[in-house]
């Protein structure tokens, strides 16, 4: 009997929403997700993060990314990415 084998990612990252007004940029595409998982990169996402681009969270969740809340996807990513200055803590 083998030990079942526990996919651990190797980095969290946390997609922010954008704050610059009128900004219609997102720093991570759906399109992009599949090629991070493949380096072991979990992706958390904030919720509308992609709206401005055309980009629902469900686009996100079809494409492997958690949707969580500001305060827990600061809280378990190790690097947040944006497009612009991030909002002020």
């Amino acid at each position: 009997m083998t030990a079942a084998t526990v996919s651990v990612p190797a980095v969290t990252v946390g997609v922010l929403k954008e704050a610059a007004p009128g900004e219609q940029r997102v720093a991570v595409v759906p399109e992009s997700l599949a090629e991070l998982a493949r380096a072991q990169v979990q992706v958390l996402v904030e919720p509308g993060a992609g709206t401005a681009a055309w980009f629902g969270d469900d686009d996100y969740e079809q494409a492997g990314a958690q949707i969580v809340g500001l305060d827990e996807l600061v809280a378990r990513a190790d690097v947040l990415v944006t497009v612009g200055e991030p909002p002020p803590s």
